[in-house]
């Protein structure tokens, strides 16, 4: 009887199980097949809500569901994902205006709880264009502000940004190992994105964290989403202006840091076009060449558009600048970057 008290027992718990996991599963997950199920999760969603109209049979649609469904793995606890039977909820397909399968429109959270949803004042944008994971993922970070997380990327997100984590990351750069920031935003043009922050296949920043050079030197790539308020002290602190730019923290014979900082400016397109190239040069040139030719280094940072080069003190100093360097007579500072660093420090606190 105990045996058979155990066994009921555990089918019980077992069923329960199920149950919860399924219901973590629908909540993160949704697919619905009416017009007033789609209403109400975009009346009382927290996040912003990605929707997909398909159509049972649609060949597109089927190719379509992984990627979109992988798209909770890149924006995990930010971005909700609904799934809506076009052919069933005909009203909310009416309304959306929807013409053919797949589309995929993009909605706010919501702000207006208990009120008719029926004026859409949501409503963000449609996808227009490529289904690409990447395309759609860059869909997202441009229209919600909202950065991608590639689960299985090489590449640090960086969440802390306490004073004291930037003392620990200069230290640990000047003791050990070189280290490489990019500064990234969700409103960098596609190119960019792509580039940066793009998936494992099209991101040269996952590409560099596993060339032979990085490996070799055993360098650590950070991204920093520099929209963010969070990351205000950062931005600062290395005079952010511009999204991408990329930041090598590299040890040199004075027991300080080499700070490199270079801007990917959109009109610049060569630089952008050997992105992957000119970072390695320069992880190769500065960081993995003896001090004896130091000059290898500044002579082809000095053919970058964009590029600066400082010493840098391995603490943060109390007004937030760092020591220049005896050799950096020739660089200048352009008084029309006052005007950018004020625009994109008003656009981040937006």
């Amino acid at each position: 009887m105990l045996h058979i008290y155990f066994g009921r027992l555990s089918s019980v718990l077992g069923l329960i199980l199920s149950i919860l996991v399924h219901s973590n599963l629908v909540e993160s997950f949704r697919d619905l097949n009416t017009s007033s199920g789609v209403h109400d999760v975009l009346r009382t969603s927290d996040v912003p809500v990605l929707v997909m109209l398909y159509m049972h049979g649609c060949r597109f649609c089927q190719e379509l569901d992984p990627t979109f469904q992988y798209l909770e793995q890149v924006f995990p606890d930010e971005l909700s994902l609904l799934k809506v039977d076009g052919k069933r909820a005909t009203s909310f397909v009416r309304e959306m205006g929807v013409r053919s399968f797949p589309d995929l429109v993009l909605f706010d959270k919501s702000q207006h709880r208990g009120e008719n949803i029926s004026s859409y004042q949501q409503y963000l944008g449609r996808l227009h264009g490529s289904r690409e994971l990447g395309s759609l993922a860059s869909f997202v970070s441009k229209t919600t502000g909202l950065m991608a997380h590639w689960p299985k990327s090489s590449v640090h997100d960086l969440n802390d940004f306490s004073s004291q984590n930037l003392e620990l990351l200069r230290a640990h750069s000047n003791a050990t190992h070189p280290s490489l920031l990019v500064f990234v935003s969700p409103w960098m043009d596609p190119e960019s994105l792509e580039l940066f922050n793009g998936e494992q296949a099209t991101s040269i920043l996952d590409k560099i964290a596993t060339s032979a050079i990085a490996q070799s030197l055993k360098i650590q790539v950070y991204r920093i989403d520099a929209s963010s308020s969070a990351a205000a002290a950062w931005t600062n602190e290395f005079r952010i202006r511009v999204s991408p730019t990329v930041v090598f923290l590299i040890p040199n014979d004075s027991q300080s840091l080499t700070e490199i900082r270079i801007e990917w400016r959109r009109d610049e397109l060569e630089l952008r076009e050997r992105a992957q190239e000119v970072i390695e040069s320069v992880l190769t040139l500065c960081a993995g060449h003896a001090s004896s030719e130091s000059h290898k280094c500044l002579d082809f940072i000095q053919s970058l558009p964009g590029a600066t080069i400082t010493e840098a003190n391995t603490a943060l100093t109390s007004h937030n600048q760092t020591e220049l360097g005896p050799y950096l007579a020739q660089f200048t500072y352009d008084e029309d970057d006052e005007e950018e660093e004020w625009l994109f420090d008003s656009l981040r606190e937006v």
